[in-house]
């Protein structure tokens, strides 16, 4: 399979990779063939890629961090909770928990994963996707800097319900860019840090710490962030490894710029935004260039990502196309030093 922007599908086209909305039912399923209202349909939901089979590429894995399973069990539990806590009611701070168990049970034993979420995902989800991604985030990272089981629950925990508070806002800011926003609308949006936190604190099968979060994701290690404004280590290590990865979730998904570029952006924000020790352990297992992507190299052909090699994101194995008979070939960027990937075609 490869990935394909939403502008760039053909009629004819087969889906090699579900597409499921929060509440777990496929919007479209693999194996189905595009038409032109699936096709009107898809863009109208926001989506901007899908896979598509390709039987040059039948052997790419696109690896995810968690099962399938695990994924649409913790999107239906966070969706419930967040439904709940707008209406009002009360919701099971349990079951949060063991959609945390079970993605710490996944990632406990892969140390070589490599995270690759570009999912697609309607735009009425960005929540409920959101939160689940910056959970998977921030678990790696949390295993990466030596967090024992307890302490990923907490992380994990947090980071699925960093953003409850987002219910109680007005659904003209839900979408905008947080930087675009002035005046009530900005006061309002910031709100949504203690909105949440008040509301998990009073879960008493919560721990303080994960509560935490819902406060604290906003704030930046130099003290520019809010609501407090706090500095260094005034800010839970929780919450700076749930800060780089809301943001880095926020470039993909909100911002639309690709993982090697959001990678720069967050590295760029060491000592400022972000924690430098987090960012060194975030990165360690992000796929810069994920399985299924189309890259141009500099020596100007053109080919799909179709392996990662651990430790080396930026040196991927790309599948060459020869355009004049549509032949192909394998090319390790780790064993040809010469070249390098020059663009990621979109």
């Amino acid at each position: 399979m490869r990935q394909v922007a939403m502008r760039n599908v053909q009629e004819g086209d087969v889906i090699a990779k579900h597409i499921f909305s929060s509440n777990g039912q496929p919007l479209v399923t693999k194996g189905v063939r595009l038409s032109k209202n699936i096709i009107r349909r898809l863009k109208s939901l926001g989506i901007y890629f899908v896979y598509i089979e390709d039987e040059r590429f039948d052997d790419v894995i696109i690896g995810d961090v968690i099962s399938e399973k695990t994924r649409l069990i913790t999107l239906q539990t966070i969706r419930d909770v967040f439904e709940r806590v707008a209406k009002g009611e009360d919701f099971d701070g349990f079951s949060v928990r063991k959609c945390a168990d079970d993605i710490y049970d996944e990632i406990k034993y892969d140390n070589d994963c490599m995270i690759n979420l570009l999912n697609s995902y309607s735009h009425e989800d960005h929540i409920y996707f959101h939160s689940m991604n910056t959970a998977i985030l921030s678990a790696v990272t949390g295993k990466n800097l030596g967090m024992n089981a307890y302490e990923l629950e907490e992380l994990i925990v947090g980071a699925l319900l960093h953003d409850i508070g987002k219910v109680f806002l007005p659904g003209r800011l839900l979408y905008k860019k947080e930087d675009s926003l002035k005046g009530k609308d900005r006061e309002l949006f910031e709100k949504h840090t203690k909105d949440g936190f008040d509301v998990l604190r009073k879960k008493r099968e919560l721990s303080l710490k994960s509560s935490a979060v819902a406060h604290q994701h906003h704030e930046n290690v130099d003290g520019s962030g809010y609501p407090r404004g706090l500095k260094g280590d005034s800010i839970t290590l929780y919450s700076r490894i749930v800060r780089a990865a809301d943001i880095y979730d926020t470039l993909l998904y909100v911002d639309k710029i690709l993982p090697h570029e959001a990678v720069e952006v967050l590295m760029g924000l060491a000592n400022t935004h972000l924690d430098a020790e987090v960012v060194k352990a975030f990165v360690r297992n992000v796929a810069i260039y994920p399985n299924g992507v189309t890259v141009k190299l500099n020596n100007g052909k053109y080919g799909v990502v179709i392996r990662q090699n651990r430790n080396f994101p930026q040196r991927p194995v790309i599948r060459l196309i020869q355009e004049e008979d549509n032949s192909y070939y394998d090319f390790d960027l780790l064993t040809n030093t010469t070249t390098f990937i020059e663009e990621v075609i979109v």
